[in-house]
């Protein structure tokens, strides 16, 4: 091979191992090339973006909620709500 083409091989290749990569890899490329005040403002950026996620509780089911009740929510309860609820609704605008 000759060099414009080997270097022509390393250009392609590398424009497609930037379609490649992950997104941590891409992440990362990005940091170092960054100035260091700039990089501790990306810590600085992920380590709340963490502790952000960390606050959160999950979420429960309904049915979790009222188990300390011992109450029985049927099917047939929520369709006779609904009936209820919306029988009077006028059908006709």
């Amino acid at each position: 091979m000759k060099r414009q083409e080997i270097a022509l091989s390393r250009k392609t290749l590398l424009k497609y191992s930037k379609i490649i990569m992950t997104v941590e890899e891409r992440i990362l490329e990005c940091v170092r090339e960054l100035p260091p005040q700039e990089r501790e403002k990306v810590r600085e950026f992920a380590e709340s973006l963490q502790s952000r996620g960390a606050k959160r509780t999950p979420l429960r089911r309904l049915e979790g909620l009222w188990e300390k009740y011992d109450f029985i929510l049927t099917d047939e309860d929520i369709d006779e709500a609904r009936r209820e609820m919306w029988g009077n609704f006028p059908r006709e605008f």
